[in-house]
Formats: C-alpha cells, sequence, structure tokens
C-alpha cells in the first residue's frame, strides 16, 4: 500500500473505509492526491527524431514523463485514468503532445487517435482524494481482427515484446480492452497468456493505471515485418506460449512413425462482419479433402494423419497436436501460425489457390525460415482447379509430387 501526499493519522482513518476494497484487490494500491507534491512538467511539443529505427527505442518523453514515446509504435503513460472508450487522461501542466506513429495504412490509426483525444491537466486528481491504483503494468487493446489467429498471435507477440523491452514480465502484466468485438474461440487464450484480461464499458469504474501501456497494432507487429532476417524474442515467445499451456514439442523424428497433420478450412461465423461482406463463407477451402487426405495415407503408410478443423479444438487441443507434427498441410491462411509451435525438424507445405500469389502472401514462409523449418509451396495456375464459393481442388498428381519431396527432405527418402 503506498499513499501520496497525506499524514499518517489521515491515511489511519481512511483505510478503514477502504477495508473492504483492499481486500477484494491485492493488485490494487491507493493515492491520495495532492497538488503541492506535482513536480513542473518539461516539454511536451515532440516529433519523431528519425524514420529509421530499432523495435521499441525510446524516442521522447514529456509531461515530467508522464507520457513516453517508443519510437513510433508504443506509448507508457503513468497514473493515466480511462475516461471512456478511447479517451485517457494524464497530469501535464502543457498541451497535449504531438507525436507521429508510424502506421501501415492511413485508415487504421489507433494509438495517433488516442493521442488526439488524450486529456491533459494540471491535476486531473482531486485534492484530498483517495484513488484505487492498479500496479500492475496493464496493455491496452482496441482490436482489430481479433478473431484471426495470426493478427492475434502478432498482438500476443507484441505484449511478450513489449515487456521484454520494459524489463516486465510478460505473464505478470494486465491487458485492457477497449474495443466492442464480440467473444470468440481466441479470447481464453488472452487469460491463458497474461494476467487478467477486462473488456471496459462506460458503466465500469476502472482504477487509475500506475502503468498503461498503448500497445503496438498488430500490422507492426515484428512477426508481421516479412523483411527481418530474424524476430527478436521469437524463441522465448515460442517457450513462453508452451509453458503458458504446460506443453513441450516433440524432439525426435521417427520418420516410420510421422504424424502429419493437415488443416481444413471450412465456412462458418468468424465474425459479424463476414455474413455481411461474404455470406458467412470462408475463403481458400479444398474442394477435394477426401482425395488428399487418401493420397497422404497411401504416400505415408505408417503414419498417422490428422484432418482438423481448428475452430472445433481448444488451443490446448490445438498445440498438443501441433506440437507432435512431423508435417503440417495447409491452404494459406491463419491456421498456419501454428508454424511458430511446430517441432524443429518438421516440414510445412503450403497451397495457394488462383487468387493468392506465394510470392506476395509470404506471412508463413516467413515463419518456416525464422525457424529453420522445411518448407513446400504450390501454387495453382490453372483456373479449372477453381470452383464457385472459394474452393480449390489439389490435383492428386501434385499431392504425389509434394508427398515424395516431404519425404526426401525429411527423412532422405526417393
Amino acid at each position: 500500500m503506498s499513499y501520496l501526499g497525506i499524514g499518517r493519522a489521515e491515511i489511519k482513518r481512511k483505510c478503514w473505509k477502504l477495508l473492504l476494497a483492499l481486500i477484494c484487490s491485492l493488485s490494487f494500491t491507493y493515492i491520495a492526491y495532492n497538488t503541492t507534491t506535482v513536480e513542473q512538467p518539461q516539454t511536451s511539443n515532440l516529433l519523431p527524431t528519425r524514420h529509421v529505427y530499432e523495435y521499441g527505442s525510446e524516442s521522447a518523453g514529456a509531461c515530467n514523463r508522464n507520457i513516453i514515446f517508443y519510437e513510433q509504435e508504443f506509448v507508457v503513460l503513468k497514473y493515466a485514468i480511462h475516461i471512456k472508450k478511447d479517451v485517457f487522461s494524464i497530469t501535464c501542466k502543457d498541451t497535449p503532445p504531438q507525436y507521429a506513429f508510424k502506421y501501415q495504412w492511413d485508415n487504421t490509426k489507433p494509438l495517433q487517435e488516442w493521442l488526439q483525444k488524450l486529456q491533459t491537466a494540471t491535476s486531473v486528481f482531486q485534492t484530498g482524494a483517495i484513488y484505487p491504483v492498479n500496479d500492475i503494468p496493464t496493455f491496452v487493446f482496441k482490436r482489430i481482427e481479433a478473431h484471426n489467429l495470426y493478427h492475434t498471435m502478432c498482438e500476443w507477440m507484441n505484449v511478450f515484446y513489449i515487456s521484454k523491452r520494459l524489463q516486465l514480465s510478460p505473464s505478470n502484466v494486465d491487458i485492457l480492452f477497449i474495443d466492442e468485438r464480440p467473444g470468440n474461440m481466441l479470447d481464453p487464450v488472452w487469460s491463458t497468456l497474461f494476467r487478467t484480461v477486462t473488456k471496459a464499458d462506460n458503466e465500469q469504474e476502472l482504477p487509475v493505471f500506475g502503468t498503461l501501456i498503448w500497445s503496438m497494432i498488430g500490422y507492426i507487429s515484428p512477426l508481421n515485418n516479412h523483411a527481418l532476417n530474424d524476430v527478436p524474442y521469437l524463441q522465448e515467445f515460442r517457450d513462453f506460449f508452451l509453458d503458458s499451456f504446460r506443453l513441450k514439442t516433440k524432439t525426435k523424428l521417427n520418420c516410420k512413425q510421422l504424424q502429419i497433420t493437415v488443416i481444413l478450412r471450412r465456412d462458418y461465423m468468424t465474425h459479424p462482419e463476414r455474413q455481411a461482406i461474404f455470406g458467412g463463407r470462408v475463403h481458400r477451402k479444398f474442394k477435394n479433402e477426401g482425395d488428399i487426405v487418401l493420397t497422404l495415407k497411401n504416400n505415408f503408410p505408417e503414419a498417422n494423419i490428422a484432418a482438423i478443423r481448428l475452430e472445433d479444438l481448444t488451443m490446448l487441443e490445438q498445440l498438443s497436436l501441433i506440437t507432435n507434427t512431423d508435417i503440417l498441410v495447409g491452404m494459406h491462411g491463419a491456421g498456419l501460425s501454428h508454424v511458430l509451435f511446430l517441432p524443429d525438424h518438421a516440414l510445412v507445405i503450403e497451397l495457394f489457390p488462383l487468387s493468392f500469389h506465394s510470392d506476395t502472401y509470404i506471412h508463413f514462409r516467413t515463419f518456416a525460415r525464422w525457424r529453420n523449418l522445411k518448407y513446400l509451396c504450390w501454387q495453382n495456375t490453372n483456373q479449372e482447379n477453381e470452383f464457385e464459393d472459394f474452393y480449390t481442388k489439389i490435383p492428386k498428381n501434385i499431392v504425389d509430387v509434394l508427398s515424395t519431396k516431404a519425404n526426401a527432405l525429411l527423412c532422405g527418402n526417393m
């Protein structure tokens, strides 16, 4: 319990009134604010110092360092109050700082918008009042593609990466959602990885946040920067993720008992917009699932072959299978984010329909490269293999060729 700016006797009296609240939330401390204790803020008229940067390098602070900018990507606020939705407030005697963030698309600028709405005042606290303070560093998210495993993986990586840069424990940070995204099957994973998850609403009174982090969005995650030769903390993130589910990966390859996993894509409602835009239909689906699995069984008669729909499995069930998979097969899609959790010896086969070019959509080829995994892909170039409702037929001879190559690369058999 820490206090700011009031006497010991006053603390004692107010503590009795707050006893119940303290019991309910051991992670909170309380501050009693006295304006005489506020130091003068520093200048807050800031611009980025350079355009070529290292991920997470600090560029400038303002308002007596109640706000700190980390090179065009994320922001740390001290003793911040959440007013409503994407409006926050901090103590600052100057005008709100000016800053330009780095974004890939002009229409997706959450941090820029938050900064424009940031409220500042000489004191955001009333003199003599006591405020509960959440001492646990808290990451703020306005999720854009909350239903998508790849983009959510980028956001999980961002929390881990920023935590490491700020010397925080990733498993001991809180998450605050300020979006209105409906619940989805990825929501429980947030609670498994991090300490607590809160979804803000206008009726809910939140504490003062001792450290509030405006996290960089998934689109500018290191995982989404496919030009990188390697990703900082990638192995540590992988270990953290699997440790959170108490899982380890297979370490030995047994070519007489291969585990081959085929990820199937079928129509289902991932999010409300899909019904309006695509009528609930999913892109990049196999037209001939049964033929593909049968051909793989003929080519690998001793292997165990699992054809799965990720949406039918919990994350624990998905990871339990993926961490023991020797060959992962799938159409280009978010499910191949699981390349991150394959064993070190594994091989990936990625398939592309006519309208998705393998030289453009290099997400999972890059994941495989970062992890030094073996990788094969096939690009459809024949319109006859494409069907209505986003189905693609994979010819048997293609599956045969890929099987031969995979066997040679993995087990040295021709």
